[in-house]
């Protein structure tokens, strides 16, 4: 039983590996963050199959964010749609598209999962000057900060809150869907905005 264990997750582990090749070439990825990716595909792999949708696209989650692939946001867009989490979904797969556009099974699942669920919610994009970290209704939306954000909520209101690293500060933005919002929302004196 252990060792089907290690070979399972020597498995897993390979195939992280492999499919975070492009991210390795970027910059070095820590052997322990490797080793938690896979443990946490895994686990999120066995919730899926349970049908545990929640707890598996959070498992998937973090997964790609220790070690980000196409193939861990893409089962992380589905848990979330599967667990009916979809302006989650819809923003993991804006993110999709922006970092995996050019694979043609996260674009075409991304795409997809938009076309369904997008119509039903609110689009806002966040563009800050210099990258900023953003958090949707105090939940941190992308671990990277970023100069452009595409996000998706439901409809009613919701805070938006762009933060900067050093000295900067962060800015809350509020926002509702139209009509009862102007499209785009800022505050007085900050670099940044939501449309």
């Amino acid at each position: 039983m252990k060792l089907r264990r290690m070979i399972r997750w020597f498995s897993v582990l390979g195939c992280l590996w492999m499919v975070s090749g492009p991210v390795r070439a970027q910059s070095d990825v820590d052997p322990e963050k490797l080793r938690l990716a896979a443990e946490e595909y895994d686990a999120g792999r066995r919730a899926y199959k349970l049908g545990d949708f929640a707890k598996a696209a959070t498992l998937f989650e973090n997964a790609y964010r220790d070690a980000p692939s196409a193939q861990t946001l893409r089962m992380a867009i589905r848990s979330r749609d599967e667990a009916r989490h979809h302006a989650r979904a819809a923003t993991l797969c804006a993110l999709a598209l922006s970092t995996y556009g050019q694979d043609a099974e996260t674009a075409a699942l991304a795409r997809r999962v938009l076309e369904q669920r997008a119509p039903q919610l609110v689009q806002m994009t966040v563009q800050c000057k210099p990258a900023c970290a953003v958090l949707l209704d105090g939940l941190v939306v992308q671990d990277e900060e970023a100069q452009r954000l595409v996000l998706y909520a439901g409809e009613g209101m919701h805070t938006v809150t762009a933060g900067w690293s050093g000295r900067r500060s962060g800015a809350a933005l509020l926002c509702r869907r139209a009509p009862y919002c102007p499209r785009a929302c800022s505050t007085p004196g900050a670099t940044g905005g939501v449309a």
